[in-house]
């Protein structure tokens, strides 16, 4: 692993940003004023799931950890790099960029934890526990439940303390330093990272607790905390309630994913023992990939099915979630399996009269059992949710939500793909040619035949991509990679590619790259000036052989290039900036919503005019 690679796993940015500024963290999305300009109102937020930040105020920029740092404190990306990485206590050589990490072992790491977690079960039996006992209480759980399903307490400031027990325990500091139990101080000493929170263990495949999930009793924000990244625990990766389910999930060949640890306790405490849970967001591609191989089984395709959450910011936030999951997990299972016909199945199951699972099953474990036996494919979820959420009345409408659905429909088995067409044209109550054009613009999709659509309908040429692929060995393949090969092998395109805002550039490796090439004017000065893992990819870049072409047509792959970056960059903003926009409506009422959502500037202008109103008091 690459040191960028280590520092960013290991560097969570909510905690980074809130060393240096006072977040808000009540919503997903903590947000805060600008530590960059002056504003009355905030306008800077943290998108968590993401790991990036953005200012949607008179700074109009955002980036990820580095980038927050490196403009926090004024310097340059080496020094961010390793200031992060001291933070992290991760070891470094400017000379080999390999990560030498000073941390605990994963078994020690997870001895730990198990020991926090007989102490945690200590605490909620003593007279300390009475407030969590009486909160489990209320949502119709006994001590043998949580005894059970392993829950416990974490006390407050005071005399007792996790530090001070795992000492006598012979935990090491590093230990409980690494698995993220304790916490430095500004002052120096180590504190206690949960305080006066329920206790819920988070257990991996073999039963090992490798992280908590703690709720808070008085009120303090976040709500819900999880353990920060460890070598143990990666929140992307693990599944609440895996140990618990894994048994039943082979058998079944199928497993539910709900949102909530309350959600999976409920459900296996009524006889639902394939339940799982995404911790709070929706599932991951690498959540997917761990169920994949544990529900099919030779030429038998299991089945997902994802629970959504109940309100409706909740489902929109899940379609979107699960556009991008279509979008990632190419062919569901297909690369777990050696089995061409065991495809993972993904569907949705919408939630029982607005209840979340927890109060479902409660109410009526049938009407929830009949819920997920009703579960729709997650494509036509979207696509139903996509089109009867979005305006259609204009032509620009149906070719908006074509631009978003086609790629998801082109990413599906070939032989369901042109029913997802069919599908998407009855929706949009279009014929089978118009959304052709739509697909392919109309200078492309005039002459395309109906064979062709059927099996090629977004698929782009990836010639140049996979001879790319062959050349650059391990080196991540995608447009920032091409632009960068191309530049540096061809000197003479730089004024057509140099004026690119280096946020365009998503990967950090290939930021810092690009950035140092606009900076310096010769080849080895930027090799000089890269950190020697980002030269060690200069080189593998500058390697790439591409076919013989003329000037015109290089100048043409680059600005293709270069278009696609910002393409791509518009698209995450507008995400971003919807997100936020959103944030921004539900602190505003009646009238004042209706004159914020009747006007019609770009999303991004929108937002800022929202942020300039809220400081001067006029919407």
């Amino acid at each position: 692993m690459s040191l960028i690679d280590e520092v960013k796993s290991r560097s969570d940015i909510v905690d980074v940003v809130a060393s240096y500024v006072d977040l808000d963290t009540s919503s997903r999305n903590p947000k805060a004023r600008c530590p960059f300009h002056t504003e009355r109102t905030p306008s800077f937020y943290v998108f968590p799931e993401s790991e990036t930040w953005r200012c949607f105020g008179a700074c109009a920029t955002g980036g990820d950890v580095l980038s927050f740092v490196m403009k926090q404190e004024g310097i340059e990306f080496k020094e961010a790099l390793h200031q992060l990485a001291d933070r992290a206590g991760v070891k470094y050589s400017d000379s080999n960029a390999t990560v030498q990490a000073d941390i605990a072992p994963k078994a020690t790491v997870i001895e730990a934890n198990e020991a926090a977690a007989r102490w945690f079960a200590q605490m909620m039996l003593s007279s300390e526990g009475v407030q969590v006992r009486e909160y489990l209480a209320s949502r119709g759980i006994d001590t043998d439940i949580a005894a059970r399903r392993g829950m416990g307490f974490a006390p407050g400031d005071g005399t007792l303390t996790l530090a001070g027990n795992l000492r006598s325990s012979q935990v090491t500091p590093e230990a409980a330093r690494d698995a993220r139990l304790v916490v430095q101080a500004d002052d120096r000493s180590w504190r206690d990272f949960f305080r006066n929170r329920l206790m819920i263990e988070i257990r991996d495949r073999a039963g090992k607790v490798i992280g908590f999930g703690a709720r808070s009793l008085d009120g303090s924000e976040p709500k819900y905390l999880n353990t920060p990244k460890t070598n143990a625990f990666d929140k992307s990766r693990v599944l609440y309630g895996i140990d618990w389910a894994g048994d039943s999930i082979r058998q079944s060949h199928r497993a539910v994913v709900v949102e909530g640890y309350m959600d999976v306790i409920t459900a296996h405490e009524h006889g639902f023992t394939d339940v799982v849970a995404s911790m709070g967001t929706a599932v991951t591609p690498d959540q997917l990939k761990t169920l994949s191989q544990i529900v099919s089984s030779g030429d038998e395709a299991g089945e997902v099915v994802l629970c959504l959450d109940s309100d409706a910011a909740g489902q929109d936030a899940t379609r979107t979630a699960l556009e991008t999951l279509i979008g990632t997990w190419k062919k569901y299972g297909g690369e777990v399996s050696k089995s061409k016909k065991a495809v993972l199945n993904v569907s949705v199951a919408a939630p029982v009269d607005g209840k979340d699972p927890d109060e479902a099953i409660r109410t009526d474990s049938w009407a929830w059992r009949r819920s997920l036996e009703n579960a729709v494919p997650i494509l036509d979820y979207v696509i139903k949710n996509r089109v009867e959420n979005s305006g259609i009345s204009t032509g620009e409408d149906r070719a908006a939500i074509v631009k978003i659905l086609a790629p998801l429909i082109a990413n599906v088995e070939e032989d369901s793909r042109y029913a997802y067409w069919e599908k998407l044209a009855v929706s949009l109550g279009v014929s089978e040619e118009r959304l052709r054009w739509m697909a392919h613009g109309a200078s492309a999709g005039a002459d395309v035949s109906k064979s062709r659509f059927r099996r090629n309908v977004l698929h782009e040429d990836a010639s140049s991509a996979q001879d790319m692929a062959r050349a650059l060995g391990s080196v991540t393949v995608g447009i920032e990679e091409h632009l960068l090969a191309l530049v540096l092998e061809h000197p003479e395109l730089r004024e057509f590619a140099e004026a690119v805002p280096t946020e365009h550039f998503l990967d950090t490796a290939n930021r810092e790259l690009f950035t140092q090439w606009v900076r310096m004017p010769t080849l080895d000065e930027m090799l000089n000036a890269l950190s020697s893992d980002i030269a060690e990819k200069a080189e593998q870049l500058r390697s790439v052989e591409f076919p013989p072409s003329d000037h015109a047509r290089r100048v043409d792959e680059v600005t293709q290039c270069v278009r696609r970056l910002r393409e791509r960059f518009m698209r995450n903003l507008l995400k971003l900036t919807e997100i936020a926009l959103k944030e921004e409506e539900g602190s505003l009422e009646g009238e004042e919503r209706e004159q914020l959502r009747s006007r019609t500037l770009d999303p991004s202008d929108h937002l800022k005019k929202v942020f300039q109103a809220g400081a001067t008091g006029r919407v």
